[in-house]
């Protein structure tokens, strides 16, 4: 049975205590009827009533861009060239994507590396956003010893970018290959590489 909206909203307040909102540089409009109509509903009845936002649920980060953002966001990162058949709704912070497959029934939840945006590289998180948001309140809930974390002020609505992409050889390792970005500006870092990864494929 699917779990309710009220019920994780309720989960998320006392898992994620400092869940809040930040600046991402995307531009904010109503949504385009060619993307409201691919949202299912209980992902819409979250936003609406938990409000976008970003922070550790239990020891995984989440993001979760504002509905008047995603036209902006699908745009920026260039979503629809890699991925047609998927709709970015928000990010780990980690350097992956969280995207709705909207082709396949019940819009499953991915994620997938922002660079390259190849689903081979995916996997499935949930079989809907309220599966998906449940299994990670769950995570949360049984790690009995673990205290909810706290964004670090200084890196809180950036996203950590690679300047040497793992895919094109860089070191993930490599603490001196990382940068904080602000998701609009890492949206440009995005899809440079991914035009990048694209075009060395096509020559080999």
């Amino acid at each position: 049975m699917r779990p309710s909206v009220e019920g994780l909203i309720q989960r998320m307040r006392s898992c994620a205590p400092e869940w809040r909102e930040a600046a991402t540089g995307f531009e904010t409009s109503p949504l385009a009827a060619s993307i409201r109509e691919r949202l299912p509903d209980d992902y819409v009845s979250l936003i609406d009533e938990l409000g976008p936002g970003e922070g550790f649920v239990g020891r995984e980060y989440l993001r979760l861009y504002r509905l008047e953002e995603l036209s902006a966001a699908n745009q920026a990162y260039e979503i629809l060239t890699y991925l047609p058949h998927h709709l970015l709704i928000g990010s780990d912070g980690g350097g992956n994507a969280i995207l709705l497959n909207t082709k396949q029934a019940g819009a499953p939840v991915e994620k997938i590396p922002f660079i390259p945006l190849d689903p081979d590289f995916g996997e499935t998180l949930g079989e809907n956003f309220s599966s998906f948001l449940d299994s990670l309140l769950s995570h949360a809930e049984n790690a009995d010893h673990l205290h909810p974390r706290s964004p670090n002020p200084e890196t809180f609505g950036l996203e950590i970018h690679e300047k040497h992409p793992v895919v094109l050889g860089g070191d993930p390792e490599d603490t001196s290959n990382k940068i904080f970005l602000r998701p609009s500006v890492h949206a440009e870092a995005v899809v440079y590489f991914n035009r990048l990864v694209r075009n060395i494929r096509e020559r080999s």
